[in-house]
């Protein structure tokens, strides 16, 4: 049986790795870093009850990231406990809203959920309150930044449960509140700061908004920039690593190949 050597044994691993090099050289650039930050509260959202929200940063090019926001609740009883706002920090001259996508849900006075269509959210975002580097997403908005007309109270991100049938007439039946958004909405942002070596502190002093009022804000992780980031591999290691465990698959079945000549 003939043994591929050299420039030979080179070519055929090539040929063999084109595909799967491509793709994993085309996709090594999508690979991003993210970090998620939760606020939780058993006093700001009402007697008795709980807040908890989260906001995940996915870094997804030199100056381009992305926002999802989460109700990590399972049982919402009130329109107090949804997450309304969000505050973060970033060193950065600009930071532009680029898009926005979530999908909305009615609830019936009966608690009855009914998903509706996904689509573009009408919540504001820009400088807050004119300080330097910080910066204010919201549907319940103020220190200079507006929600689109007409859509605040609406558009409060909820969590997603089958009925809201324990939930008081704030939640339940409540046109001016519907539509609700589900957890999950995604708001994509464009920056002059440069995010190639981001880490969970580039986005500081991140803190959610509960509820209907504004300026209700809790600080993530117990205060701000601290957050519970955690920084995927990096694309180039991903991508030497599935190379070097493809080449050294193949190298082996041939050796075996060999064995049994």
């Amino acid at each position: 049986m003939k043994l591929l050597q050299g420039n030979t044994f080179g070519s055929s691993i090539t040929k063999r790795l084109g595909l799967p090099l491509a793709f994993l050289l085309a996709t090594a650039g999508l690979q991003a870093a993210s970090f998620t930050y939760e606020a939780t509260s058993s006093t700001v959202c009402g007697t008795g009850l709980m807040c908890d929200g989260s906001a995940t940063f996915t870094v997804t090019g030199t100056n381009t990231f992305t926002v999802t926001l989460n109700n990590l609740l399972t049982d919402i009883r009130s329109a107090g406990q949804l997450v309304t706002d969000l505050y973060f920090s970033l060193g950065a001259d600009t930071v532009t809203l680029d898009s926005s996508n979530g999908t909305f849900v009615n609830v019936a006075s009966d608690g009855t959920p009914t998903v509706g269509s996904t689509g573009t959210l009408g919540w504001g975002f820009g400088n807050n309150n004119g300080i330097a580097n910080t910066w204010l997403l919201c549907v319940i908005c103020g220190n200079g930044v507006a929600a689109d007309p007409g859509v605040p109270p609406s558009q409060g991100i909820i969590d997603v449960q089958s009925s809201y049938a324990s939930a008081n007439n704030s939640i339940t039946g409540n046109d001016p509140h519907n539509p609700y958004v589900e957890s999950g909405a995604t708001f994509s942002f464009t920056t002059s700061a440069d995010l190639t070596n981001a880490t969970a502190d580039t986005f500081g002093n991140v803190a959610l908004s509960f509820g209907t009022d504004f300026g209700t804000e809790v600080p993530t992780g117990g205060g701000g920039g601290g957050g519970t980031g955690g920084q995927v591999p990096e694309p180039v290691s991903m991508l030497l690593t599935g190379v070097g465990l493809v080449g050294f698959a193949t190298l082996t079945r041939r050796r075996q190949k060999k064995a049994s000549v």
